[in-house]
């Protein structure tokens, strides 16, 4: 390789070489489905609903402990609510609190224990039965917080 010529036409030594670059790193193939989410430890402490569902038959009675706010009739009791089978929906329990209440299923927000009810699971799935104390609170939509 001839030498650089600078624009003052001084010859300058060549540069010297690149160092080599690592070998790029092969990225492993994509699986075909995503990996299974991890269930969360309270989900994995339940037992199976079918399992729940032999052990505790029949129309049940389920207790849902209410706030003491100043909207509606909220008053900080203890609603015991009748359920033909656990094999119900949160949802279809949401609408029995409303009828007590009248509080919209839109507007409750039902947890127990450490984790909140999605409506479209049943409760034998939580594992609600005699004895489990469901939480309502309301459910706050955006805004501003106070």
């Amino acid at each position: 390789m001839p030498p650089m010529v600078n624009p003052v036409g001084i010859p300058q030594p060549p540069a010297p070489p690149l160092p080599p670059q690592p070998p790029a790193e092969e990225q492993p193939p994509l699986p075909d489905e995503p990996e299974p989410k991890r269930q969360r430890a309270d989900d994995a402490s339940l037992i199976p609903a079918e399992q729940f569902l032999t052990q505790h038959p029949g129309p049940a009675s389920i207790s849902v402990s209410v706030p003491n706010l100043d909207e509606g009739n909220l008053r900080g009791q203890v609603l015991e609510i009748h359920v033909q089978s656990l094999s119900d929906t949160v949802g279809s329990l949401k609408e029995q609190i409303a009828g007590e209440l009248q509080l919209p299923a839109n507007k409750q927000k039902l947890s127990v224990r450490t984790s909140f009810l999605k409506d479209n699971l049943s409760l034998a799935y939580y594992n609600v039965g005699p004895g489990v104390v469901i939480n309502l609170t309301l459910r706050e939509r955006g805004g501003r917080k106070k």
